[in-house]
C-alpha cells in the first residue's frame, strides 16, 4: 500500500529481486504515473545464491522496458568511501547487498527482513518497520546514489534493435574511471554463466 501511494519516487532495494505479477502490475501502474522507480539488486557475480538469479533474470528485460532503473551490484567496489563513511565493512572481502530497504518519495523508508520476491511476500514470515522521517529516507537515498555510481554497479540497459539484431542487453559500468559495457553478465565467466544457463 506505502508502494502503491507513492507520487514521485520509489527506491528498492533488494537482494532477491523476483517480483510476481503482482508487483510488477504495481511498479507498471508507478511508471505510467510517471514515477521514477529504481532498482539495485545483486549481480551475477555478487549473489550467494546463484540460483535465485535466475528468477530475477526473466523480470530484468520486462522491468527495462516499463523504464524501472536498474542496477546490479558489483562484487568488488570500486569507490567503497563516501563523504559518510565506507560502504561496506573493513573485514568484509567480496561485496554483497544483504540490505532490504524501501524509500517512498525520500520522505518514508521500508527497512526489515522482506525481499522483493514471491517467497518472502508469500510463504515467509518477515519483520519490518515503515519510518516516517525524511531525514531518514534521505540519508538511505544518499547511501543508494552512492552504490549505484558506475564504479560501484553494473546498470544492466537495453541496445535497441539496429534491422539486424533484436533488442539486447547490455551492461554498463566503469574500470579505473573508464566507461566500459559488458555484453554477458559482467565479473563471470563461461561456466557460471552456462550453468545458470541450464537452470
Amino acid at each position: 500500500a506505502a508502494a502503491a501511494a507513492v507520487k514521485t519516487d520509489l527506491i528498492i532495494v533488494s537482494p532477491y529481486l523476483v517480483p510476481g505479477e503482482s508487483e510488477m502490475k504495481l511498479i507498471g501502474e508507478l511508471r505510467q504515473r510517471g514515477v521514477r522507480v529504481r532498482i539495485l539488486t545483486n549481480s551475477l557475480a555478487s549473489t550467494d545464491v546463484p540460483v535465485v538469479h535466475v528468477g530475477y533474470r526473466r523480470y530484468r528485460i520486462p522491468l527495462l522496458q516499463m523504464g524501472v532503473e536498474l542496477y546490479e551490484v558489483r562484487p568488488q567496489l570500486g569507490q567503497p568511501m563516501t563523504k559518510r563513511g565506507s560502504i561496506k565493512s573493513g573485514s568484509s572481502g567480496a561485496f554483497a547487498l544483504h540490505a532490504k530497504v524501501l524509500v517512498f518519495d525520500r520522505q518514508r523508508a521500508f527497512v526489515g527482513s522482506m525481499n522483493f520476491d514471491e517467497r518472502s511476500l508469500r510463504i515467509n514470515t518477515e519483520l519490518g518497520l515503515i519510518i516516517d522521517s525524511p531525514p531518514i529516507a534521505r540519508d538511505i537515498v544518499a547511501r543508494f546514489d552512492a552504490i549505484t555510481q558506475p564504479a560501484n554497479s553494473y546498470r544492466p540497459v537495453l541496445q535497441p534493435a539496429d534491422g539486424v539484431r533484436a533488442e539486447t542487453l547490455r551492461w554498463l559500468g566503469t574500470d579505473d574511471g573508464k566507461p566500459v559495457q559488458f555484453d554477458t553478465e559482467p565479473g563471470t565467466d563461461a561456466a557460471k554463466r552456462g550453468w545458470i544457463d541450464a537452470l
